[in-house]
């Protein structure tokens, strides 16, 4: 292969190491308790958490995106 084809090999790989990061960090699904306490449930929306959780979740999608868009990237020279 081509210098050319490496570097976007190169540049497809490094955006798939970016978007598993941000897969992994944003993606995972919110800690839960595990000893046993009951906590009290209110009615109230908190929108300082709403506001939070919509940016996890556009940050996990971007990170699926970037690892789609690193693929696509990677396998391009294989066939050209």
């Amino acid at each position: 292969m081509d210098a050319q084809w490496n570097q976007l090999i190169i540049i497809g790989l490094f955006f798939d190491i970016v978007g598993v990061l941000l897969i992994w960090y944003f993606g995972l699904p919110q800690p839960i308790g595990r000893s046993g306490e009951i906590r009290l449930v209110t009615e109230q929306r908190d929108s300082v958490e709403a506001a939070k959780a919509a940016k996890f979740d556009r940050l996990a999608q971007f990170g699926v995106a970037l690892v789609t868009i690193g693929f696509v990237l990677q396998l391009i020279p294989h066939f050209l």
